[in-house]
């Protein structure tokens, strides 16, 4: 391994400049701006704001002020530097109450006039800031919070300063002049020692610019116009009429409608008239209604005739459009028809026979003299017809047989005989829209009539004939009726929302014309037949199986209602089950999100702890404790929904020492990685994130040990990185004890990809352990997939860093080899290991993959130039199967995390008497190795165990395992570069783990060794790898039954044997 490479580079450069004393002479120097003679700290109390103020110089180009709340007398590096073209610079938001600050000031020149030398450092301290009030706003009363040792209360309007006052309510109208809104706010002041607060938060009135709703609605009807009009609004030019509660008619310029064509129907109607705001006017309120009732007078019955047959009369008149019943008169006497049983009966028909007694006469010569009459009765808003005015007497003998009609359906017409004296016929058709008379007769003996085009409307037709006399007294009576229905289909309905109301569904349809109930499917299932207008709700429970693609897909159907058939079904309206990721903000101190539609609450993750809450806003200050920061994402909920996925992380750092009182910047993973470094432990782990993902520069603030240098503090993190690196780094206010410093880190490029190959070929026979049922090839439910907490990835190295911080990767843009590196070890995962296997199996599976899969890169060691060796890294290892022991170990390091299984990356040495020359790496794991239910954190060395032997004058790879989990008193010689968790037990080793039937793999005497050989030999077991005491005498047995070993020159052999 080589060993990490830390430099500071420290380039200081002398100019001399050697100048011809003629070019010397030549030369005017330049002149310099005047140096600023004060710096004064101001307060302009009416707008609440604080400045710093410079004498003004007409040529200076801008200044520059520098602002520090610390200052020695002699050291202003670490002050803040702000750029102003002005002569002044507002500090409200920069110092903070009851502390002392420090500043001066540089006039800027140009390429023709010097900048001016430094000003004095001049310094104030600042005064108690008063709390700002926070304000109510009811009718015209304003009202406020007391503020403690205010004094007065100022009163804006419109951002102007109206009054001062001391109570704490104020009514505004004396305030209120103009046609405009009116944004109140307040402050308050007090003498002495105070700085007036800042301006409460705004509220607004509009009362006064409300409009009037218009009154005195009234509707002026004659038989040819309808006119409403109402009493003008003051202000408004614009009026919207609301007829029926439904139709909105816009109204501009004038305050009446001719609302004629909007009766289509009889019946009640409403009007309601609202005035329309413009400019900074409030629409009013709607108007009271006013009901007119739209009705129409039946047509008076015509043709009344009397036709004699015998002793009897019939009396009939021509049907009146949309009558359903008529009244008759006799000699002015209304004519009571009464049933069978003698209950008054209603005439219902155009036609009624009397007997002589009914009309008392005694024969038809008295007819003449008798008065008849007919009235179409009203009903709904259908008024009573006038009565009929004449009548005529006709002989039966001279009317008109009527005819008999059929129903052609193939040909679509009404056919009959023609009927003898008939000079043409009348087809009477009543149907939806009224009744109308044809009269488009064909045909010769057999007359015809094609009723198709007649049937435009839907509904029922009833289809009669009358055959027509010369004289029109003598036609005859109406036919037998022909019925006929036009069956229309319902428009196709539109699912306009789907909304969740509490545990419910409710969806709004765009009722179509004529349908009066749905049918509603989810996913092709039928949920409901009868949902309507009213009833539109739908429990959860009754469409949550009914998922497709990942959708709820709502389908509806107008069901058939009379005349109108079932509709087409409606488009699908699909909604996500998984709910929409929040966005995130924070303002102020408080994180708020937009409402999610259909969750019901959400998690809000601060790190890994969750905080369910059912509002979009919380306050960060009451979860993240000064100074610490946390990552924060959130996720909505909602019964009937999948959880969203967690939206992108924001950071909130609590930190006092920014303008606002916390920041989003300076984090990476946990509580405290941030812009404040509070210990050094915090600044390590800071310093080897940006190392890792090499990363140029970082701003921090050194926050702790007073005793020792920026510059100190720095060098102890860099010292303790584990791993190779080559770089070097400047620093800012490297001698001040604490305050903040930028890093600037600069790196040695990396090594090319090897295009060569290592010749040392794996052992054969040697089985590396891995499962025997392998997961599917779309398996993902590996550890960082399910943390909470995300980090920013640039390189493998950060990807290791990640999985061993229990970070899910969050990979930039330029990640191309880490993302590669992630989708290579899920790979391997999915091949070597599964769900069923404890944590030990998988430690020993990864063990084998790597070291039966990774040669030792001793060619890219001899090849090793400037830069750092690409052998070094997990893409070596796992892309190109070379590495050395950096590449081993940050693999395993990885593999397991992936597998939820914790293990450090270590570096140090393997003798710690000479470091320098035997620099390492490998892992420590934390697990139960022995299953007795105690973690213990056990050394892994995946490079140790892939030795190398020559057998047979060939070189060969040995996969063993005398450095698989084995405690630290087995490598005391080693040496870590930094503290990592030691071990609490003496005894662990794989070979006391593995069993060869009942006996363990290590070897104490010839009897064991012979009975593990004889189970070689028999087939019962395939291989054994063994270690064995040096005083067990194994040759005895024959050289021809021992695969080969490998000597240590220690207590034992590493012994391999299989056929």
């Amino acid at each position: 391994m080589k060993k990490s490479i830390k430099t500071i580079s420290f380039v200081f450069f002398a100019l001399a400049l050697l100048l011809a004393s003629p070019f010397i002479a030549g030369c005017k120097q330049k002149q310099r701006l005047e140096q600023p003679s004060f710096v004064n700290f101001q307060v302009n109390e009416d707008v609440g704001k604080q400045y710093l103020i410079t004498d003004q110089n007409v040529v200076a180009k801008g200044y520059k002020f520098f602002v520090s709340n610390y200052y020695d007398g002699k050291d202003t590096s670490q002050f803040i530097e702000f750029d102003t073209n002005k002569n002044y610079l507002d500090v409200t938001n920069i110092f903070k109450n009851a502390q002392q600050y420090f500043f001066y000031v540089i006039a800027i020149g140009d390429e023709n006039i010097l900048s001016s030398k430094p000003s004095e450092v001049f310094s104030y301290t600042i005064k108690y800031k008063l709390d700002q009030p926070s304000i109510n706003l009811i009718g015209t009363t304003l009202s406020w919070s007391n503020v403690k040792n205010a004094d007065k209360y100022l009163i804006y309007a419109n951002d102007v300063l109206k009054t001062e006052v001391d109570g704490t309510s104020f009514d505004i109208s004396s305030l209120v002049t103009e046609n405009v809104p009116y944004r109140f706010k307040v402050a308050c002041k007090a003498n002495g020692n105070y700085l007036r607060s800042s301006d409460s938060a705004t509220v607004e009135y509009t009362d006064h610019l409300k409009l009037e709703s218009p009154t005195n609605l009234v509707l002026s009807s004659t038989e040819q116009t309808k006119i409403l009009s109402w009493k003008a609004v003051a202000n408004c030019n614009k009026y919207q009429v609301t007829i029926n509660k439904s139709i909105t008619v816009d109204v501009e310029g004038r305050n009446t409608l001719d609302v004629t064509s909007y009766f289509t129907s009889l019946g009640e109607y409403t009007f309601s008239v609202k005035a329309i705001g413009e400019d900074y006017f409030i629409s009013s309120a709607q108007s009271g209604a006013i009901s007119y009732t739209y009705t129409k007078k039946l047509d008076t019955p015509t043709a009344v005739r009397c036709v004699v047959n015998g002793n009897s009369v019939e009396v009939s008149w021509q049907i009146v459009e949309f009558a359903q019943e008529y009244a008759l008169k006799i000699n002015s006497k209304e004519f009571i028809l009464n049933d069978e049983t003698g209950v008054n009966s209603p005439i219902a028909t155009n036609s009624i026979i009397l007997t002589f007694d009914d009309l008392q006469v005694s024969d038809k010569s008295e007819l003449e003299n008798i008065s008849i009459q007919v009235m179409a009765k009203g009903y709904n808003y259908y008024l009573d017809s006038d009565w009929s005015i004449q009548k005529v007497v006709v002989e039966k003998s001279k009317i008109l047989l009527p005819p008999q009609i059929l129903d052609n359906i193939e040909d679509g017409r009404l056919e009959w005989k023609d009927i003898a004296g008939s000079v043409g016929y009348e087809i009477y058709i009543e149907g939806p829209n009224g009744l109308r008379v044809a009269k488009d007769v064909a045909g010769g003996d057999t007359r015809y009539f094609y009723y198709s085009a007649y049937l435009m409307s839907v509904g029922q037709y009833e289809f009669s004939v009358v055959a027509v006399a010369e004289n029109i007294n003598n036609n005859s009576v109406s036919s037998n009726t022909i019925k006929k229905i036009q069956y229309g289909k319902l428009d196709v309905p539109v699912i306009k929302s789907v909304k969740k109301v509490n545990d419910t569904f409710q969806i709004e349809i765009e009722k179509g014309k004529y349908a009066q109930d749905y049918s509603l499917f989810v996913g092709n299932n039928l949920i409901c037949e009868n949902l309507t207008e009213e009833n539109n709700t739908i429990s959860i429970d009754d469409v949550r199986n009914f998922v497709q693609a990942g959708k709820y897909s709502f389908v509806v159907s107008a069901n058939e209602n009379g005349f109108y058939k079932k509709s087409e079904n409606s488009l699908p309206f699909e909604i996500d089950v998984q709910l929409a990721k929040p966005s995130i903000s924070v303002v102020g101190k408080n994180l708020t999100w937009q409402p999610i539609e259909y969750a019901d609450s959400y998690e809000v993750a601060l790190d890994d702890t969750i905080i369910s809450t059912q509002q979009n806003v919380i306050e960060l200050e009451n979860y993240v404790p000064s100074n610490e920061a946390r990552q924060i994402k959130v996720l909505a909920k909602g019964n009937g929904f999948l959880e969203s996925a967690f939206c992108d992380d924001i950071i909130f750092n609590n930190v006092a020492l920014q303008r606002d009182g916390y920041t989003t910047d300076y984090f990476y993973y946990g509580k405290t990685y941030d812009y404040e470094m509070t210990s050094q432990d915090e600044l390590n782990k800071l310093c080897q994130y940006m190392v890792y993902n090499f990363l140029e520069m970082g701003n921090v603030y050194i926050n702790f040990d007073d005793q020792t240098t920026i510059r100190d503090k720095v060098g102890i993190a860099l010292n303790n990185l584990h791993g190779t690196f080559d770089f070097k780094y400047l620093i800012t206010n490297k001698s001040n004890k604490t305050g903040e410093s930028k890093f600037t880190f600069t790196y040695t490029r990396i090594s090319s990809a090897p295009n060569y190959t290592v010749d040392t070929p794996q052992k054969e026979g040697l089985i590396a352990y891995k499962t025997s049922t392998p997961r599917s090839a779309d398996y993902d439910d590996f550890a960082p997939e399910k943390y909470i907490v995300s980090q920013d990835v640039w390189t493998t190295d950060g990807l290791m860093s990640a999985v061993e911080n229990k970070a899910k990767p969050k990979f930039a843009s330029s990640a191309v080899v880490a993302k590669q590196i992630y989708a290579k070890a899920k790979s391997i995962l999915r091949d070597i290991c599964s769900d069923d296997m404890t944590d030990y199996q998988k430690c020993l599976a990864i063990h084998d993959y790597l070291v039966n899969n990774i040669t030792y890169d001793t060619v890219g060691l001899s090849m090793q130039t400037s830069a750092v060796g690409y052998f070094h890294f997990i893409e070596s290892a796992l892309l190109y199967n070379l590495g050395v022991c950096d590449a081993y170990a940050k693999s395993y390091t990885l593999l397991c995390g992936m597998e939820g299984i914790q293990a450090l990356f270590i570096s140090g040495a393997t003798d710690k008497l000479s470091p320098d020359d035997t620099g390492h790496a490998w892992n420590k794991v934390y697990i139960d190795f022995d299953f007795d239910g105690t973690k213990e954190w056990l050394t892994v060395d995946c490079t140790f165990d892939d030795v190398g032997t020559i057998l047979n004058g060939v070189k060969y790879e040995v996969m063993s395992h005398e450095y698989f989990m084995i405690p630290d008193s087995y490598l005391s010689a080693r040496m870590e570069n930094s503290e990592s968790p030691t071990s609490t037990v003496d005894n662990a080793n794989y070979y006391d783990m593995t069993k060869y039937g009942n006996l363990s793999g290590r070897v104490e005497n010839l009897i064991q060794f012979e009975t593990i050989v004889n189970k070689i030999k028999t087939g019962e077991i395939e291989f054994a790898e063994l270690i064995v005491d040096k005083n067990v005498s194994i040759y005895s047995l024959g050289v021809s039954s021992i695969s080969f070993t490998y000597d240590f020159n220690k207590d034992y052999k590493l012994v391999f044997l299989y056929n």
